[in-house]
């Protein structure tokens, strides 16, 4: 316990730091005058020099920062000129974006633990960046702080096809993971929509899940080992690759924390037998509370499919428009359900789901044909994001009122899910989960607000 609060005092002790910085470059403008370094905008009649004091103020900031993590990283490591450090802006946030004073981009430990410790001695937040796929702005960098990029940590140390487990750096695809596993007949199962794109250490960041997590867990489920670097530069480890590991389970804190408890560089991940079969049922319903009594109808049946993913008729619309996976334009909602294992096993849990489903009044019920036609209808979920980018900008109110419908009677459905059986309770429903939960701020949008209020 004593070493848990430990962690959390470190981080609290470096931002509070950020805060007095904050409050100095406040002070610096003068009285009467107040300056939003966020926006950039002043308010006040010396409102022009105050902008240029900061302004000047920033860029001997980025010089002092920059020259003292030059004395220990290569100069082609970091990035500092705007044009460099524009595409570190964001993430695919978009809608908030901040410069940061440098980008550094190691290639070892050594090189993060030497840039960490320059940061913490200098009080410079620091934002640790994947790939920077993330929805949640958990990559979105401060005005005031380095971005620390792990892009270049990209290699598969070891695969061990006898424990099933994988030891990579944190700058590795998901997706490579499962396709150096393959020849060992393994893969890693949770699976982002961004899996071509994001790392491990990004999905450690923000415990990603998938499609597929509802059956085979989050992140957090298929990690053994995180290694990394305090905010000072102390390397620290979590979790064991043996079955259990001694003292607290700190990996479940850290999986999920987006960077503010640990810098992560190494993972050990669990590998999943590939399944003999996979099918796939798409249904479709005829209004969009139908479809959420039958998610709580499959789990309460005691079937726990592989994948359970709901989409609306405006999301399948300009899906259906970006990959062409067949989906039926005409249902108000479909549900994707994925059923794997032998082909017994496949068998006879699709025919009780096909049952489940027609009673919850799925209009048409449809079985992928074979491994492709299930990838295709898999691939128009995983490509919703790209493809709400065609949208109109006036689609979001045709949008959210389904939404808005659905996590009403998703709300009420719970109750069916409480009166299955303790083992199914436990389980994470993810098409009812991700809609009652969007409109929760994320710890990266309450972190956000908190730095635009100081």
């Amino acid at each position: 316990m004593y070493f848990l609060c430990a962690v959390f005092r470190r981080r609290f002790a470096f931002g509070e730091s950020y805060s007095s910085a904050a409050d100095s470059v406040i002070a610096e403008v003068g009285p009467g005058v107040m300056h939003n370094t966020e926006m950039n905008t002043s308010l006040g009649a010396d409102a022009p020099r105050a902008a240029a004091r900061t302004e000047t103020s920033r860029d001997e900031r980025q010089a002092d920062v920059v020259a003292a993590l030059t004395a220990v990283l290569p100069r082609a490591a970091i990035l500092c000129r705007h044009e460099d450090t524009a595409p570190y802006e964001c993430d695919a946030l978009t809608a908030y974006r901040a410069s940061p004073l440098a980008v550094v981009l190691p290639e070892t430990e050594t090189q993060v633990a030497a840039a960490l410790k320059i940061c913490h001695r200098m009080r410079v937040p620091v934002i640790a960046r994947g790939a920077g796929t993330g929805l949640s702005g958990g990559a979105t960098p401060h005005h005031g702080g380095v971005v620390l990029s792990l892009a270049k940590f990209n290699r598969i140390l070891k695969i061990d096809a006898g424990t099933c487990t994988a030891v990579v750096q944190c700058g590795v695809r998901n997706l490579a993971i499962s396709e150096a596993a393959a020849p060992y007949g393994l893969y890693y199962a949770p699976d982002p929509s961004s899996q071509i794109a994001c790392t491990i250490g990004g999905n450690v960041a923000e415990n990603s899940g998938g499609v597929h997590c509802l059956k085979y867990g989050l992140t957090l489920h298929n990690v053994l080992r995180v290694r990394g670097f305090m905010v000072d530069g102390e390397p620290v480890e979590f979790g064991s690759e043996a079955l259990d590991a001694a003292g607290l389970d700190l990996i479940s804190v850290v999986v999920g924390s987006e960077g503010m408890l640990a810098v992560t560089t190494e993972v050990t991940v669990k590998l999943t037998p590939k399944p003999q079969l996979a099918r796939c049922i798409m249904a479709s319903f005829d209004d969009i509370e139908s479809a959420g009594a039958a998610v709580a109808s499959v789990i309460a049946h005691g079937i726990i499919p592989a994948g359970l993913e709901l989409m609306d008729k405006a999301m399948t619309a300009a899906v259906e428009a970006f990959v062409h996976a067949d989906y039926d334009l005409g249902a108000a909602a479909i549900l994707l359900c994925e059923s794997d294992g032998t082909p017994e096993e496949v068998a006879e849990e699709i025919a009780r789901m096909e049952e489940v489903l027609g009673a919850a009044g799925a209009s048409r019920i449809e079985v992928s044909r074979d491994e492709a036609q299930r990838l295709k209808f898999w691939s128009g979920r995983k490509n919703a994001f790209p493809a709400s980018g065609l949208m109109p900008p006036d689609a979001g109110n045709a949008f959210l009122r389904p939404l808005q419908n659905f996590r009403r009677c998703a709300s009420s459905r719970l109750t069916s899910i409480r009166d299955a059986p303790a083992a199914l309770r436990t389980c994470s429903i993810r098409a009812i989960s991700s809609a009652t939960s969007s409109g929760v701020p994320s710890l990266s949008h309450r972190r956000m607000a908190a730095a635009s209020r100081s």
